[in-house]
C-alpha cells in the first residue's frame, strides 16, 4: 500500500482529539479554522511556553476551551489524538510527524514537510503503513485566487498550461533582515529563510505543471545575511508537461509575490500579495485593436479585483492567511467525508524534490 492509497475513513459528525504542537502565530488561522468551521472538536495546545498556549486560545473567536501542553511528546503519547497539528521550526517536522503516526493520529504539517527528500519519503511510508494521512501545509495552493486560477485551468477554457513563471519576495520594513533578527529559528537550521519561503511558488509549479523531471538552481547572496545564508534563489524546472521558472528574494523593498500561467489559450495572471486573477484569452496571432483593448481589460480586471478584496478586508469578509484556513477546512471535510488529503503525497515530493535542488542537503540532522 503506498501513501498515494492511503485516505481518510469517514468521521462524520464525530468529536474529534486535535492537538496543535507550536503556538505561534501561525497557529492562530489554525485555531481559529478548527473552532469555526471543522465541527466538534476537542483542543489540545502545545508549546514549551503555557503562556503562548494560553494566549493563543484566548485570542481565537473571544476565546476557546483547550487542554494545555508544555511536553509535545507527552502530548502525543497520552492524549489520544485523531489528528496533529505541527506548527514547529522544519528541522523538527520529521521526528514530530514520526510520533504521531506511531501514536495513532494522522499529521497535518507545517511547510516544509521535512528537511530533505528521504525524510518525506519515510514519513510517507510510515503513514501508509500504519493507515494514517500525512499532508503538508501547502497553504498557498488554497489561497482563494490560486484556487481561481486552478478552476480556469480545470475547466479548460484556456487550454492545457505550457509554462509558469512565479516571483515571491519577501521584504520587511527599514531595510531589516527577514523575521527581524538572527535570533529567529530560520538563521540556525540550513539556508532557512529560504527554506521557509520555496515551498509557497514550488508548490503552485508542481500542482500546474505536475512532478519535475529536471531542476536547474542556483543561489545569490546581495544582501547581509546572517551565518552566510544566501537572500535569493532561482529554480527552472521541466515536466513531462511544461516548463516552469520562479524566483525567490529577500531583497529589501521588494515584497512583491506573482505568477503568470501561460496556457494554449490564455494567460492567467496572479497577483498573490493583493489576492487577485486576471484570465485574458486569446487565439492565434493578436491584431493591435485586441492588444489595445486587452491591454486595458487587464488593466481594468485588476483594478476592480483589487478593490473588491479591499472592500473584503474592511467588511472583514476577507481574513488574514486565507490560504491555510482553506487548507485546514479542507482537510477535515476530507477527513469527516472520507476521502484523499487536500494535497497529495506525489505533489509534496515533487516540492521537495525541488527544495533540496535548489537549497541542498543538511549536513547532520537539519544543522546550518
Amino acid at each position: 500500500m503506498t501513501q498515494q492509497e492511503v485516505e481518510f475513513t469517514a468521521v462524520g459528525s464525530r468529536r474529534l482529539r486535535v492537538g496543535l504542537i507550536g503556538c505561534g502565530a501561525i497557529a492562530q488561522p489554525h485555531v481559529s479554522t478548527l473552532v469555526n468551521e471543522c465541527g466538534p472538536i476537542d483542543l489540545h495546545l502545545c508549546d514549551v511556553r503555557l503562556e503562548a498556549a494560553e494566549k493563543l486560545a484566548a485570542g481565537a473567536g473571544g476565546g476557546v476551551d483547550a487542554t494545555y501542553h508544555s511536553d509535545a511528546a507527552a502530548m502525543i503519547a497520552g492524549a489520544d489524538l485523531d489528528v496533529v497539528h505541527v506548527l514547529t521550526p522544519p528541522d523538527s517536522h520529521f521526528d514530530l510527524g514520526l510520533q504521531a503516526i506511531d501514536a495513532g493520529s494522522h499529521a497535518l504539517i507545517e511547510k516544509p514537510l521535512a528537511m530533505t527528500v528521504s525524510e518525506n519519503e519515510q514519513l510517507f511510508a510510515a503513514g501508509a503503513e500504519a493507515g494514517r494521512v500525512v499532508c503538508v501545509d501547502h497553504s498557498t495552493l488554497f489561497m482563494p485566487c490560486v484556487l481561481d486560477a486552478l478552476a480556469v485551468i480545470n475547466d479548460g477554457s484556456v487550454g492545457r498550461p505550457i509554462a509558469v513563471n512565479s516571483f515571491f519576495g519577501h521584504a520587511e520594513k527599514g531595510h531589516k533582515i527577514p523575521y527581524g533578527n538572527a535570533e529567529h529559528w530560520a538563521y540556525k537550521i540550513h539556508n532557512g529563510v529560504l527554506l521557509n519561503l520555496i515551498s509557497h511558488p514550488a508548490s503552485l509549479l508542481v500542482d500546474v505543471l505536475g512532478s519535475p523531471t529536471r531542476i536547474d538552481a542556483s543561489t545569490a547572496s546581495g544582501n547581509l545575511m546572517p551565518n552566510g545564508q544566501p537572500d535569493a534563489v532561482q529554480v527552472a524546472i521541466q515536466t513531462p508537461d511544461g516548463f516552469g521558472t520562479m524566483v525567490v528574494s529577500m531583497g529589501h523593498d521588494n515584497h512583491l509575490r506573482e505568477a503568470t500561467i501561460w496556457c494554449e489559450g490564455g494567460t492567467i495572471m496572479l497577483d498573490l500579495t493583493r489576492q487577485t486573477t486576471v484570465v485574458s484569452r486569446h487565439r492565434g496571432p493578436i491584431g493591435l485593436v485586441p492588444k489595445m483593448l486587452g491591454g486595458v481589460q487587464i488593466g481594468v480586471g485588476q483594478v476592480s479585483k483589487t478593490l473588491g478584496v479591499g472592500f473584503g478586508v474592511v467588511t472583514k469578509k476577507v481574513k488574514r492567511e486565507p490560504g491555510i484556513r482553506g487548507l485546514v477546512e479542507a482537510f477535515y471535510a476530507a477527513y469527516r467525508a472520507g476521502g484523499p488529503p487536500p494535497v497529495s503525497a506525489e505533489s509534496t515530493l515533487g516540492v521537495a524534490r525541488i527544495q533540496e535542488a535548489a537549497l541542498g542537503v543538511p549536513a547532520t540532522n537539519g544543522a546550518a
